[in-house]
């Protein structure tokens, strides 16, 4: 069981805008975090449940694809959770003001 490395973490904890980095095993159980033990918890905790049922919805819509990637956006944070089979990476980042305005300006030229 191979996971991902210090070093690697790291380097995306710090780019602009990411609050903090948790690895999980795939039970959703913390490995490592830059966040403190309560908010690790929490987040591991509810990211755990969330791939568990976007894995189901994927495989049920098409037995044959596989999750990549799984994003929930709120008003201030935003998750990017990156499964494989072992592990699961949690980023959580700022949004950025200004941000969702131009996401609601691309969805609209698209239709």
């Amino acid at each position: 069981m191979q996971y991902v490395s210090e070093e690697t973490l790291k380097s995306i904890s710090s780019h602009k805008g990411i609050v903090g980095t948790i690895l999980t095993d795939s039970l959703g159980i913390p490995i490592k975090s830059s966040m403190d033990h309560a908010t690790t918890t929490q987040y591991a905790r509810y990211v755990a449940l969330i791939v568990m049922k976007s894995k189901n919805l994927a495989a049920d819509i098409e037995p044959t694809d596989t999750m990549m990637l799984v994003r929930v956006r709120t008003k201030l944070h935003e998750l990017i959770v990156v499964p494989s089979e072992d592990y699961y990476i949690i980023i959580v980042q700022k949004v950025v003001v200004g941000d969702e305005h131009q996401h609601h300006q691309h969805h609209h030229q698209r239709q």
